[in-house]
């Protein structure tokens, strides 16, 4: 099974960043991933995408430097995804 890789997308209206969790559909050179139609949080969904996205397709690794990168605008429960939690 493949690894999950990341789209984020912009909240219309919003400084508001979320993640979107898909998987590769096709591989390089012409690279693309699905992207499902709520963000990880379901706080935002596809259709409230404001333009382009900030990056797609990306794995786990630079996601998390990204989205540090971001800082406070990206949802933080969309983050949190990304962090394993131990009991």
């Amino acid at each position: 099974m493949s690894q999950p890789v990341y789209t984020m997308h912009k909240k219309k209206g919003t400084e508001e960043l979320h993640l979107f969790e898909g998987r590769m559909t096709k591989p390089p050179p012409n690279a693309a991933c699905s992207v499902p139609a709520y963000s990880i949080c379901r706080g935002m969904e596809k259709a409230d995408a404001e333009g382009s996205p900030i990056f797609a397709c990306q794995p786990e690794d630079v996601t998390r430097k990204s989205a540090a990168n971001k800082g406070r605008r990206v949802c933080g429960t969309c983050v949190s995804h990304l962090y394993t939690t131990f009991p």
